[in-house]
């Protein structure tokens, strides 16, 4: 396959380039003299395959004709052509072969009439091409890098994208990978936020953004954050939950209280929302709205946990019917506990229910 592929590559040299013009149509860029005669051995060693020759040739001809666009094309071929026969030189060899055919596009810059030229846009195309197989190149080289635990080297090689194309959002994202694998985490905000400020509404940035102050239990600059992402999904329960959790850890129970029920809108069943919201209601005695919590809980996970804790809440506010039922699941789920037989005693006490209470008594004394 290499074979193959290096043959078609020379042939697209030899082929594009056996006369000093460099357009078929159109204005021709001439070159006179001793350069003119350093082209013609230049393609004719082409034509042989002697690679080498010809590129010693091409390189006499851009010394005294350095904006010669033929020639400076077929250098970069050569390079590129070297650099896929010559795997152990690779890098350095497409590394000149794109500076070559960087310098084909600066020069065909510089040219003011440059469209009168009709092939001019063929070798543009194609050295464009060419740059942007080479960063690809690049680009999975250091990827594959970065999965091979080699950060250092890795970042090395992205750090030269971002030099060649700061515009690249994918390289900041593996320089802020990167930077997470080594704890970096002041160097990993900074790609984040260089990233946000070319794409403010990357959600996933955000997040990460997010989390990382939530684990470093910088709970205010999570909010700011994951109320960003509110904005962007409203309908995440994840985003409104952590809001809520983030502002219960700075101890602002009304505002948790407010995301947790955002979450519930989203999500009535919930368990950790309505585990951490029923635990504000409780903490502020807001008793009606800690029953009507605790009750959605245990329909919602129906733990023996739940259930306890729901049953001595009921007892506490004295609802006392509502208890007795509940206790009594909680007997029938785990008949060696005390606990729900001594509620159950209790309020068959408080409701003079004679009956339950001598029969409740009567199991609590075999216990």
């Amino acid at each position: 396959m290499k074979r193959i592929k290096s043959i078609i590559l020379i042939s697209l040299l030899i082929s594009l380039l056996f006369t000093g013009n460099l357009f078929a149509k159109g204005k021709e860029q001439k070159i006179k003299g001793q350069a003119r005669v350093n082209f013609r051995s230049a393609v004719l060693y082409a034509r042989e395959k002697k690679i080498d020759k010809a590129l010693s040739f091409y390189l006499k001809v851009i010394e005294e004709y350095p904006d010669h666009v033929v020639s400076l094309f077929n250098i970069a071929g050569i390079y590129n052509n070297e650099a896929f026969e010559n795997p152990d030189k690779a890098n350095e060899l497409y590394a000149k072969s794109t500076e070559y055919y960087k310098k084909v596009i600066s020069t065909m810059d510089a040219i003011p009439d440059w469209k009168e030229y009709e092939d001019f846009e063929k070798y543009r195309k194609e050295a464009d091409k060419m740059i942007a197989n080479q960063w690809n190149r690049t680009f999975k080289e250091a990827y594959e890098l970065f999965y091979e635990e080699k950060y250092d080297e890795s970042e090395r090689i992205f750090n030269e994208l971002v030099k060649e194309t700061p515009d690249s959002l994918k390289t900041y994202q593996m320089l802020a990978a990167i930077y997470d694998k080594k704890g970096d985490k002041a160097k990993q905000l900074e790609y984040f936020n260089l990233i946000l400020a070319k794409n403010p509404n990357d959600e996933k940035v955000i997040l990460n953004i997010a989390d990382d102050f939530y684990q470093s239990k910088n709970y205010p600059k999570a909010i700011e954050y994951f109320e960003k992402l509110i904005i962007l999904a409203p309908s995440n329960a994840e985003y409104t939950f952590f809001t809520g959790l983030s502002y219960l850890y700075i101890e602002k129970k009304d505002k948790a209280l407010e995301y947790f029920e955002k979450t519930l809108a989203i999500d009535p069943k919930n368990v950790d929302a309505l585990a951490n919201a029923a635990y504000i209601a409780q903490s502020t005695n807001n008793d009606t709205k800690a029953t009507e919590l605790l009750s959605k809980l245990y329909e919602a996970d129906q733990s023996e946990e739940n259930l306890s804790t729901l049953c001595y809440h009921l007892s506490k506010v004295e609802s006392w019917n509502e208890m007795i039922k509940y206790a009594e699941i909680w007997y029938n789920l785990n008949q060696t506990k005390k606990e729900p037989v001594q509620l159950l005693i209790l309020g068959a006490m408080k409701t003079k229910n004679k009956a339950l209470e001598t029969k409740y008594t009567a199991i609590l004394k075999k216990m």
